[in-house]
């Protein structure tokens, strides 16, 4: 427990580590090792849109350049293929999908009506909201962007919630990462078995 000035108890909650198991030879059966995520931070991240834009795709440069695409957290955007040619995904259209799931809660923040939405204008809304211009940005630097913006959204990342951009990310990406001095990316450690 830790309390701050005022003498509020603030409860700190920290994973314990399990213990390990060992055969009756001594030798290790299972054990503990570090897991890292890595995450961006809105109290990190730079000051224009720009600066935000440019920063997050340095961030999935690295993940590609390390090859830890397999460590992206899960694409629950609606859209694929390229931008401006992104179409809607099959999973879209089945009601019982975590696509549609987190589809149908971005119509409804955005007030959207489904059968007045097709994926035109699912582009143009990321386009308009984060400045994603195509005379700054590469077609896929856009699909890209969208893809995380989308799931940024989908997360409430904000000032109270960072947004996990990869689970279980190599070394070699921790690495790139820190060399690249990328602002607003930050890592997570956790303990797996």
């Amino acid at each position: 427990y830790l309390t701050n000035k005022a003498g509020d108890v603030l409860i700190m909650v920290a994973p314990g580590l399990r213990g390990e198991i060992y055969d009756r030879n001594g030798k290790k059966i299972v054990g503990n090792s570090d897991k890292y995520d890595l995450i961006y931070e809105y109290g990190a991240m730079p000051d224009t849109r720009s600066e935000v834009n440019r920063s997050l795709l340095a961030i999935i440069a690295a993940i590609k350049e390390t090859g830890n695409e397999y460590a992206l957290t899960e694409n629950r955007c609606p859209i694929e293929g390229v931008y401006p040619n992104m179409t809607f995904r099959r999973e879209v259209r089945n009601k019982d999908s975590a696509i549609y799931a987190s589809y149908e809660k971005f119509l409804e923040r955005q007030r959207m009506k489904e059968e007045n939405t097709d994926a035109d204008d699912i582009q143009a809304y990321f386009v308009k909201r984060y400045k994603l211009h195509s005379e700054y940005y590469t077609d896929q630097e856009i699909t890209d962007l969208i893809r995380i913006y989308y799931e940024m959204e989908r997360a409430d990342f904000g000032q109270y919630a960072s947004y996990t951009v990869a689970e279980g990310i190599s070394t070699a990406l921790i690495t790139r990462i820190q060399e690249s001095n990328i602002e607003g990316a930050n890592f997570k450690v956790s303990t797996g078995r």
